[in-house]
C-alpha cells in the first residue's frame, strides 16, 4: 500500500508543473470555442458546464497520464509483440513470491487501473457509447505505446490490451451509474 501511495505522491508532483502550464492554456481556448456573443456564458444549461467540467477533468488526467509515459528511462527500447506473455508470465511469478505479487498489481492491475478514469470520462462525453469508448482507449494506448519506442522504453501489446480493458471497465461503471441513476430518477417522480 506504502508503494501505491509513494507512486500516486509521484505521480502527482510530477505532472503537477504540466498542469498548470496546460489547464489554463486548455480553458482559454475552450472558452473561445463556447464563446457566444449572443448566448452569455451564465445562460448556458448544466448540461453544457458538466460536459465542459469533464472535458476539464480528462484533459487533465491525460496531461497526467503522458507526463508519466513520455518519461525517458535511459534504458534499450524494446518491444514485446506476443500477447498475454508478460500476463502469464507476471501471473505465475504473482503466484510463487510476494514480490511477484508487487509487480503483478503494479503492472497488471496498475494499467487496467489508470485507465478506467479515461473509460469513465469518456463513456460520460459520449452518453455510456462502448464502442467510442473502449475506441478512444485503445487508441490513447496505441499512441502511447508507438511514443514510447524512441523514449527507451518498454512497448508491450499486453499493456495495450490491459488499457484497452481498463477503459472498457470504466465505461461499464460509468453505464451501470448511470442506470442506477436514472431508476431512481423515475422512482422519486412515482412518488
Amino acid at each position: 500500500m506504502t508503494h501505491l501511495l509513494a507512486y500516486l505522491v509521484q505521480f502527482l508532483e510530477e505532472g503537477t508543473p504540466w498542469l498548470l502550464c496546460i489547464l489554463p492554456l486548455y480553458g482559454l481556448w475552450r472558452l473561445a470555442v463556447w464563446y457566444d456573443p449572443v448566448i452569455p456564458l451564465w445562460k448556458h444549461t448544466a448540461a453544457d458546464r458538466l460536459r465542459e467540467a469533464r472535458l476539464v477533468l480528462l484533459t487533465g488526467y491525460l496531461v497526467l497520464l503522458f507526463t508519466q509515459t513520455f518519461e525517458d528511462y535511459g534504458t534499450e527500447s524494446e518491444l514485446r509483440l506476443v500477447p498475454l506473455q508478460m500476463i502469464v508470465t507476471q501471473t505465475m511469478e504473482a503466484v510463487k513470491s510476494p514480490t511477484g505479487v508487487r509487480a503483478f498489481l503494479f503492472n497488471i492491475v496498475g494499467n487496467m487501473a489508470v485507465f478506467v478514469p479515461i473509460g469513465w470520462l469518456t463513456a460520460a462525453l459520449c452518453d455510456g457509447n462502448f464502442r467510442q469508448t473502449v475506441l478512444t482507449g485503445f487508441g490513447l494506448s496505441l499512441f502511447i505505446e508507438t511514443v514510447q519506442l524512441p523514449l527507451n522504453r518498454t512497448s508491450d501489446v499486453d499493456d495495450l490490451l490491459l488499457n484497452t480493458l481498463g477503459a472498457a471497465i470504466g465505461c461499464g461503471v460509468w453505464r451501470m451509474i448511470e442506470r442506477l441513476r436514472q431508476r431512481d430518477v423515475k422512482h422519486k417522480r412515482r412518488q
